[in-house]
């Protein structure tokens, strides 16, 4: 845990070092992923230090992990192309404010649109 960040809120005391790596013991704590704290927390581990397993169960949490959205969301087929996925249209924003329309289309694409257009 990083000096000065308070392992159950997230709240950072403005002299807390930021932290490259942070190694959890069993469980990451909820300042370790809630902001601010989780600015100042850099790349999290956890290591197993043989903590029972369910004495956590009432824990009224859960940390949604690349691992845990990847099993809930359907497998492509190995002969999909971008046509097999759908389609997005994005008509928005102006010549001098283009930001917000990139990032529409780029969060299209993360979600798992094959297609995206913007106008």
């Amino acid at each position: 845990m990083p000096s000065g960040l308070d392992a159950d809120s997230g709240r950072v005391d403005p002299a807390c070092p930021g932290a490259d790596v942070t190694l959890a013991l069993s469980n990451p704590k909820t300042g370790h992923v809630t902001f601010p704290g989780a600015g100042v927390t850099g790349k999290l581990l956890t290591a197993d230090i043989g903590v029972p397993t369910g004495l956590d169960n009432d824990v009224s949490l859960e940390l949604i992990t690349p691992e845990l959205v990847g099993a809930l969301l359907p497998q492509r087929p190995r002969d999909g192309h971008k046509g097999t996925f759908g389609r997005t249209l994005v008509i928005g924003g102006s010549r001098n404010y283009v930001g917000a329309t990139v990032l529409a289309c780029s969060g299209a694409y993360r979600a798992g649109a094959g297609l995206v257009t913007l106008a």
